[in-house]
């Protein structure tokens, strides 16, 4: 499953949230802070069941309206 992580974060991952500057223990983010993997204690609770998940992210940011766009996509492990 990490490598999977790596693939989609790319190299030198941090847990600095880009847009507060503080740290984030429920997610890792990509270097340029356009991807994160969600993975915190809700996540972890469902470990050993059939709902056993993590959350792939996406933030865009809209500069002409000034918004964060973000995108969720929920990823099933399967033990």
């Amino acid at each position: 499953m990490t490598n999977y992580w790596d693939d989609y974060l790319g190299s030198n991952q941090t847990n600095i949230h880009p847009r507060t500057g503080l740290l984030d223990n429920n997610r890792i983010f990509s270097a340029d802070g356009t991807k994160s993997i969600r993975f915190g204690n809700h996540e972890m609770d469902s470990m050993g069941t059939t709902k056993f998940h993590f959350h792939l992210e996406e933030w865009k940011y809209d500069p002409v309206n000034d918004v964060m766009d973000y995108f969720n996509t929920l990823v099933r492990i399967k033990e």
